[in-house]
């Protein structure tokens, strides 16, 4: 014997199919998506959830930790092993040139710290939205909440990595200068950068999965044109203009010199802003124009 409700539900079905034989194809009647659909309002929106944020930094905290044998040490343990194999092989083997007089292994742990924050919250960032299926199709919130707590997340790992590099600083006897106020500013455009670029990779993967697999290609290209186990003094002056075009040749390059107390390149660090700028810009409205309908996709 049926209940009430599914009788209901039966008879609601059959007057639909009455109506319309194709009435399953038709538009959904509840449609998941914010009541004003303008980049602004989004912005305001997701301050409004601020606190959801919140939720979902301490969540993603808890489970990348959760039933690992060293904890948070993954993230100190991870940048001392890629420094020990780059200066073996780039250090002694290789013996890459430095002009700065920096030990090889200081040279390539500041850039390798780095780029293991960028390339890690890129790659997790680009599958926040895939990952979140279950509560993307069900409710409403700001999307960019996912890959933003995804970079807060990554930023803790960052902060844990750095005791390896100030060991080593203090190991070879190098204090911090008044170069180093700027890295405050050089850690959050890298932040952005990185946050920028994995929410569009991840409205981007939802469409089309190749990018999982395209992903891992790109990045290590990005690796070898961008100046983290060798200096940028080794690219030649005709194409130095056309490197650090690469917003993230100048944040690194100006990263270990703020650190180190080396010269700052402005030219670089200018190009590095405007086009970390004009890439967050262009990431985000992607976002915004491809994330509308979101739902439909899972």
């Amino acid at each position: 014997m049926s209940s009430p409700h599914s009788q209901s539900i039966n008879r609601i079905s059959s007057q639909s199919a009455g109506r319309d034989p194709l009435y399953l194809s038709a538009e959904p009647l509840i449609k998941i998506r914010p009541t004003r659909n303008s980049f602004a309002a989004n912005l305001r929106e997701l301050w409004a959830h601020r606190e959801l944020f919140l939720v979902f930094v301490w969540r993603d905290l808890k489970v990348r930790y959760k039933q690992t044998v060293l904890g948070i040490g993954w993230s100190i343990l991870q940048p001392l092993l890629m420094t020990l194999v780059f200066a073996v092989f780039f250090g002694i083997v290789v013996r890459i040139p430095l002009e700065s007089g920096v030990p090889y292994p200081l040279f390539a742990c500041s850039g390798l710290l780095a780029w293991l924050f960028f390339s890690q919250t890129v790659v997790a960032g680009s599958q926040s939205l895939s990952g979140h299926g279950h509560l993307i199709n069900k409710v409403y919130f700001p999307r960019l909440i996912l890959p933003l707590s995804n970079v807060c997340v990554r930023l803790v790992d960052f902060a844990a990595g750095s005791i390896v590099l100030f060991a080593l600083m203090f190991h070879y006897g190098i204090g911090l200068s008044r170069n180093a106020l700027l890295l405050p500013a050089l850690i959050l455009q890298l932040a952005m950068l990185a946050f920028a670029l994995s929410a569009w990779l991840a409205v981007l993967h939802l469409k089309y999965r190749d990018v999982g697999s395209l992903l891992p290609v790109a990045l290590q290209i990005l690796m070898f044109v961008s100046p983290i186990v060798y200096p940028s003094s080794l690219i030649s002056e005709n194409w130095r203009r056309l490197y650090f075009l690469n917003p993230l040749a100048g944040i690194i390059e100006n990263f270990r010199a703020a650190l180190l107390g080396l010269p700052i390149d402005a030219n670089a660090l200018l190009v590095s802003m405007v086009a970390s700028l004009v890439l967050t810009a262009l990431s985000l409205w992607a976002f915004h124009a491809m994330s509308k309908g979101l739902a439909d996709v899972f």
